[in-house]
C-alpha cells in the first residue's frame, strides 16, 4: 500500500530492512526489488548524477530510444493504467514511480525494447561475458542476474516482465532466429502471459 504515495528514501530503506533476507549470499537466486533499488543507488553514487539522467546518457540517447525514460526525469508520453469494469475502461490508481526508481519506473514502448534486447544481445550495451552472466542456466533456474527464461514448447526465450498495480510489459529475445518480442499494457482484459503464448504460437 505505501507505493501509491510519496516517500523519503530513509522510509524505503527501513522497509527493506524491516523484511530481512530470504537466504544466505550465493545460496539461492531469487528477483529482489530491493537488490534493484539498491543497485540504482549505487549506479547513482558511482557516476554523481541522479538515476534518470544516467538511463538517458547512458542507455536512451546511445540506442536512440525516443520513448524509453525513467520517471526520474518526468516524460511526457506515458499512458493512464486503466481496468475494464462493466464494458468500459476507468482509470485506475498506480504507484508512485518515484518511489521505485530502478525497480520499475521505466516508461517505455515495444519498438524500444525491441531495440534495446535486441542490441543487448548482439554485445553493443555490456560485454559478452556480463551478457552470459545475466542469464539463468537453463534447467537450473527460470530467473538469472536480469533475464529470465521463457520455455515456450521447447523453444527457449531470454527476457524479463514488469508490472505495477495497472501496467505490465514483456520483452523476449529467441537467440538461434534472432526473433525478439516486446509488449507494454496499461489495461488488460486478455492476461499478458497468455497473451505472449498466442504471438509466439503464431510466429
Amino acid at each position: 500500500a505505501w507505493l501509491g504515495e510519496a516517500r523519503t528514501e530513509t522510509e524505503i530503506l527501513d522497509e527493506i530492512k524491516a523484511q530481512k533476507s530470504l537466504f544466505k549470499p550465493n545460496d539461492s537466486v531469487f528477483y529482489s526489488n530491493s537488490g534493484y533499488y539498491f543497485l540504482a543507488r549505487i549506479i547513482e553514487k558511482k557516476f554523481k548524477d541522479n538515476y534518470g539522467n544516467i538511463v538517458r546518457k547512458e542507455i536512451t540517447k546511445p540506442l536512440h530510444l525516443k520513448y524509453t525514460n525513467s520517471t526520474d526525469v518526468n516524460p511526457k508520453n506515458v499512458s493512464k493504467s486503466l481496468k475494464f469494469v462493466d464494458h468500459h475502461w476507468e482509470e485506475k490508481g498506480d504507484f508512485y514511480f518515484k518511489n521505485i526508481l530502478g525497480v520499475g519506473d521505466i516508461s517505455s514502448n515495444p519498438a524500444d525494447l525491441n531495440i534495446l534486447i535486441n542490441q543487448l544481445f548482439k554485445n553493443k550495451i555490456l560485454k559478452k561475458e556480463s551478457l552470459v552472466q545475466m542469464k539463468p542456466i537453463i534447467g537450473k533456474e527460470i530467473y538469472g542476474r536480469g533475464t529470465m527464461n521463457f520455455d515456450f514448447n521447447t523453444i527457449h526465450f531470454y527476457g524479463n516482465t514488469g508490472a505495477t498495480s495497472g501496467t505490465a510489459s514483456m520483452v523476449l529475445y529467441q537467440p538461434e532466429s534472432k526473433i525478439s518480442i516486446a509488449i507494454c499494457l496499461n489495461g488488460e482484459t486478455y492476461p499478458r502471459d497468455e497473451f505472449v503464448k498466442d504471438i509466439v504460437n503464431i510466429v
